[in-house]
């Protein structure tokens, strides 16, 4: 990732113009209901002409402020397909 992510990349098979990567945006959805499990994962590469002028740089903050766990199982047997635990929180690292 450093290197496409640097002045040194190469994306020539993409464009006869040189770019840049301007911006990775990654979302993971996981819905839960009785009908079922559903999860979605989509991740966007957007790129910009080399040169020009970089964009301010966003900084996303997310917290996971307090333990929670997740199991997901099938309809037909008890063993999980995923599980996942947070045990602590920054808080409690500090």
């Amino acid at each position: 990732i450093r290197l496409a992510t640097s002045d040194a990349a190469d994306f020539s098979g993409l464009s006869p113009e040189p770019l840049t990567i301007s911006d990775v945006v990654q979302e993971a959805v996981l819905k839960v209901a009785e009908e079922g499990v559903e999860a979605a994962a989509v991740t966007v590469v957007a790129m910009r002409a080399a040169g020009a002028a970089r964009p301010p740089q966003r900084v996303l903050n997310l917290a996971f402020d307090r333990p929670f766990g997740i199991v997901v199982l099938p309809a037909d047997s008890d063993v999980p397909l995923f599980t996942a635990w947070q045990a602590d929180t920054p808080a409690d690292r500090a």
